[in-house]
């Protein structure tokens, strides 16, 4: 009885205040083995991350100024290294998304599933790995669903255009109404134990019909992650703003700036990949709590539609 009471917190009908609510008590209690989960996986890879996302910086600055001094020699020099930077800047972004969804996820299962208001403070990493392992596997899977429909919506939007402009005037709002639905298919898929054929049909049922709480949610919890993520920003974004202007001073340099400055410009870079991957955890649990809240109207839609056919 006590099993089923504290599973129900999670799938319940919510007002959008309930909903936040929610989330923010997620993340008063939980946030210790968040953290200390998210730098245990997350950190070794900000520390890769920093590295290449101040060499695709320095890379643009310098081409920025060289383009201005006219050394269009020098600008091809460090073209390589600039789209080589970015390249490992995406991958590693896209690895770490995929590790914090499912740490995010798989905490929240624990948190929701557990019998007593410490069931979070004692957690352990070996009995968390279970979980999280089963969530990779899973956002594997999506990883590569969003890639492919991605690029056939690419190829749709590319080939409309090519025929006339005027098409994105239909296009765009249909991706919109489109993609707010399609953001509630990693909780409904990483939830509950289902295919993926059957998650994805699930997406568009829960997501049509509570269209307006989802973007409400994402608007909302985009926001609160999107000014924490500047907090962590803006000390790295000051500090590569300085080193333009230095550049500019003397593009000629080829240290670029000295070696302490350096080491704390990659160290502000470790500080802005690391919060801006815990920033996520607003919206993510956010859209939990909205398919929670979305899973049990469906259930109310479908028993009345079972009663009136009775």
């Amino acid at each position: 009885m006590e099993q089923g009471r504290t599973q129900s917190i999670f799938y319940m009908k919510r007002r959008f205040g309930d909903k936040m609510d929610a989330s923010f008590q997620f993340i008063k209690e939980s946030w210790k083995p968040l953290l200390r989960f998210t730098a245990y996986l997350l950190l070794p890879l900000c520390l890769l991350q920093a590295f290449f996302i101040n060499c695709l910086m320095d890379g643009a600055l310098k081409i920025a100024v060289f383009q201005e001094s006219g050394s269009i020699g020098t600008t091809d020099a460090v073209g390589f290294s600039f789209w080589a930077s970015y390249i490992a800047v995406l991958l590693c972004f896209l690895v770490g998304v995929m590790l914090f969804v499912s740490l995010v996820y798989g905490l929240m299962k624990i948190y929701n599933e557990g019998e007593d208001e410490d069931r979070m403070k004692n957690i352990s990493f070996a009995e968390f790995k279970p979980i999280l392992l089963t969530n990779l596997k899973r956002s594997l899977k999506l990883f590569f669903f969003y890639f492919c429909v991605f690029l056939i919506v690419l190829c749709i939007c590319a080939a409309l255009v090519y025929l006339t402009p005027w098409t994105l005037v239909v296009t765009l709002p249909l991706l919109f109404v489109f993609y707010v639905p399609f953001l509630l298919l990693a909780p409904i898929y990483l939830f509950e134990k289902i295919n993926f054929v059957d998650a994805f049909m699930r997406t568009f049922r829960l997501g049509f019909i509570t269209w307006g709480g989802v973007f409400l949610v994402v608007l909302v919890m985009g926001f609160i992650a999107g000014l924490l993520q500047g907090v962590f920003t803006t000390p790295w974004y000051v500090a590569t703003v300085v080193k333009f202007f230095f550049l500019q001073s003397n593009p000629d340099s080829i240290m670029g700036v000295s070696l302490g400055y350096g080491i704390t410009l990659y160290l502000l870079a470790i500080l802005q990949m690391f919060g801006a991957y815990l920033s996520l955890t607003f919206s993510l649990t956010g859209l939990a709590y909205q398919y929670a809240h979305a899973s049990e109207v469906a259930a109310g839609i479908t028993v009345k539609d079972d009663v009136d056919r009775v």
